[in-house]
């Protein structure tokens, strides 16, 4: 049977209803796409319409395209007041009371977080987030060193930044500064992968973006079906969490969630969230990647540039919070958390001996944080925000007092 075939009572109704299902296509279409160019040309109204849930339109308030670095961010000079969080990789589904992390940020005109110090700066510290978070502005790692070694100290810390950028950065602020020492920090968890997006973006094409961030892209279109996508996801996520947010809020379950670790801390049983784990490779593997081979040239290249400025390079290795407290994972964690647990920790140094041979061959002193900070989680010691990524105010200290010891030697 063919459409024309088909009673006229019925046809009439197909083609209505063909006609309506367009329509409203063409609708959506036209109300999105004129909505997207809109916020295209006026930015910060996505914060006045509350759009900082909606991942395309979060990244477009904060950030603008660098040719070199990505992305940089919007408003240089922001006041980040007095918010509370509980961590990037916390979720009331885990049915854990955590107490929430108070948290103050101010920045200076070039975008980073502020300095309690004034040049001439003694020590440049460069990497990701984990030289920009800090609960308040004398807490960061950079603070904390200035404390700990009596040296004045510049912070060049971006988050979602990698090797390749920390480069730029050094280039761009760090190696006029004259400074005695040039900290590159490199953290295990996503610092090659950062390393292998950069170097897709760098080529270019359609899929060549960085992470999810297409700020800069010059097809017009190809952003809005971005924005188009993650404001379907958005609303999507938001009709899941909101029946489960508002009946949980505040109560503690008493089984473990399948993705949560209990750690066994000076007689305590501590949970927490683990976010980064070791491919399943050898040192030797990950060295012959595409992207190791860059962190060799980056690491070279920070040398040159060091030495050529009459600066000492040292680089710092970042241990994730699995490769310092996984050993000392209790049975009673969760499910899905064991079942990968065993097998993370026969590679739990791969990535330190990668950095560990590449910073050999360029003649680069390396500083580890890994042993001291394996001791101190020993010793029953929380050095990270047991459901975020990055250290608390201890692992920092810890950090800044290791990083201090070290430069002490050098005089």
């Amino acid at each position: 049977m063919t459409f024309k075939t088909l009673p006229s009572s019925i046809r009439a109704i197909l083609w209505r209803t063909t006609k309506t299902i367009l329509f409203s296509f063409y609708l959506l279409f036209i109300t999105t796409f004129l909505l997207f160019s809109l916020l295209e040309s006026f930015p910060d109204l996505g914060k006045a319409v509350s759009l900082q849930n909606i991942r395309y339109y979060a990244q477009a308030a904060e950030y603008v395209a660098d040719p070199t670095l990505v992305f940089v961010p919007r408003h240089p000079n922001k006041v980040v007041d007095a918010i509370e969080f509980r961590g990037d990789g916390y979720s009331p589904g885990f049915g854990i009371e955590v107490s929430p992390i108070r948290y103050h940020a101010s920045y200076t005109n070039n975008g980073f977080r502020a300095n309690s110090s004034q040049p001439p700066f003694d020590i440049v510290v460069i990497g990701d987030s984990y030289i920009e978070f800090g609960e308040s502005d004398d807490s960061t790692l950079s603070e904390l060193l200035k404390q700990e070694s009596g040296l004045s100290t510049l912070n060049l810390g971006r988050g979602w930044y990698g090797p390749p950028q920390y480069l730029e950065l050094f280039k761009r602020y760090g190696s006029a500064t004259k400074a005695q020492y040039a900290i590159l920090a490199f953290f295990s968890g996503n610092d090659a992968e950062d390393t292998r997006q950069y170097i897709r973006w760098q080529r270019g094409g359609e899929g060549g973006d960085y992470y999810s961030f297409v700020v800069g892209r010059r097809n017009f279109f190809i952003r809005y079906l971005h924005a188009f996508r993650d404001t379907y996801n958005a609303i999507i996520h938001w009709r899941k969490e909101f029946p489960r947010t508002a009946t949980t809020e505040g109560a503690i379950s008493h089984a473990v969630h399948p993705d949560v670790g209990m750690i066994q801390l000076g007689g305590l049983l501590v949970p927490m969230y683990f976010n980064y784990w070791n491919q399943h490779v050898t040192t030797s593997q990950l060295l012959e990647r595409e992207e190791w081979k860059h962190i060799r040239t980056v690491i070279g290249q920070f040398k040159a540039l060091s030495v050529q400025n009459l600066i000492i390079p040292i680089i710092v290795f970042i241990p994730t919070k699995l490769e310092v407290y996984g050993s000392q994972f209790d049975h009673q964690s969760g499910s899905r958390f064991l079942s990968k647990i065993r097998d993370q920790l026969q590679f739990d140094m791969n990535t330190l001996g990668a950095l560990e041979a590449v910073s050999q061959e360029q003649r680069v002193q390396m500083v580890n944080l890994m042993p001291a900070f394996r001791a101190l989680a020993r010793q029953g010691k929380v050095l990270y925000h047991p459901f975020d990524t990055h250290w608390n105010v201890t692992g920092r200290r810890a950090a800044a007092e290791a990083l201090a010891k070290e430069i002490q030697n050098k005089k």
